[in-house]
């Protein structure tokens, strides 16, 4: 049986308080969320990590999986280069 991947992504950006509603929603009992926290699942950041499949992903973060809701968190996502640009950041 394929395990199932996250439910839903937090994308943040650092020092906005993602590890904080990482803790909070790990302490929920139908929620699984990525483990192990560090490093990072730096799955869709990181060509080579991206490259190796979805699988590899669910194999490797949500092996422990088998909550109502699992979910990965992406601090990095908003000061990557190539994740849009909100306007507000354009003033």
């Amino acid at each position: 049986m394929r395990k199932k991947g996250p439910t839903f992504l937090i994308a943040g950006a650092p020092r906005s308080g993602t590890t904080w509603l990482y803790h909070l929603l790990d302490r929920h009992p139908e929620v699984y969320m990525a483990k192990p926290v560090r490093p990072e699942p730096k799955f869709f950041l990181v060509d080579e990590l991206y490259e190796r499949g979805l699988q590899h992903y669910i194999d490797t973060w949500f092996a422990g999986s088998d909550a109502h809701a699992s979910a990965d968190i992406h601090p990095q996502a908003s000061a990557d280069d190539s994740a849009p640009r909100s306007p507000i950041n354009d003033r």
